[in-house]
């Protein structure tokens, strides 16, 4: 029921996501994840104090859910409201006094620093999470794509211009999935470590190449 509710979305057939994911958390069924994806469904339908509000109350609790916690951190973003998710920070470090040692914590807010474009406060809490099985990985990348890209060249080459329209190829061309016989559009934050680290490259010289960098 899952996988259909996915598919659904794929094909942004919101209302029927919607539907599947609320009989599943009704019958106590894949709570968590069904949570998540309504909150997803939520945002992409322009209702994001609802959005919020799903990731709110899985954030509420004395085991905090860090991967719900990152994607509240890439909607809020997309939305233009990064300062509304400091206060989910401060909850999630409230939560335990094992809280600080999380790594799940630590990437969360070398993300939102990222974000918010402090480097160096970036590497430092990433560094802290590099080494842990679940999120070494992304943090491994995002400490890549700071290096690549430090000033966030890319982000400014996603406002929509003539110049960029060679960027936005690359924000929204389809990758092979896995098991099917078809492409889909998949999002950017779902792709792999080195196809983000590609796109980052790219955008860097399409951008440069716009301005007429010389190096």
């Amino acid at each position: 029921m899952v996988s259909m509710a996915r598919l659904h979305m794929d094909r942004d057939e919101l209302e029927d996501a919607r539907h599947m994911c609320t009989q599943l958390v009704k019958f106590d069924l894949k709570v968590e994840t069904a949570t998540m994806m309504l909150a997803d469904i939520m945002f992409r339908s322009n209702e994001f104090d609802e959005a919020v509000g799903y990731f709110s109350r899985m954030l509420d609790t004395k085991n905090v859910n860090y991967k719900a916690l990152e994607k509240l951190i890439h909607l809020i973003r997309r939305a233009g409201r990064l300062s509304e998710v400091l206060r989910f920070i401060n909850k999630a470090e409230k939560s335990s006094a094992r809280a600080a040692m999380e790594p799940g914590l630590h990437y969360c807010k070398g993300l939102l620093a990222r974000f918010n474009r402090n480097n160096q406060d970036a590497i430092t809490e990433l560094n802290q999470a590099r080494k842990d099985g679940e999120w070494g990985n992304k943090a491994c990348c995002q400490m890549i794509e700071i290096y690549l890209d430090p000033d966030q060249l890319g982000d400014a080459a996603n406002a929509p211009s003539p110049m960029n329209d060679k960027v936005h190829a690359l924000n929204t061309q389809t990758i092979p999935n896995p098991g099917r016989s078809t492409t889909q559009t998949v999002p950017l934050n779902d792709w792999p470590c080195t196809l983000k680290i590609f796109r980052e490259s790219s955008i860097l010289r399409v951008t440069f190449k716009a301005i007429d960098y010389k190096p």
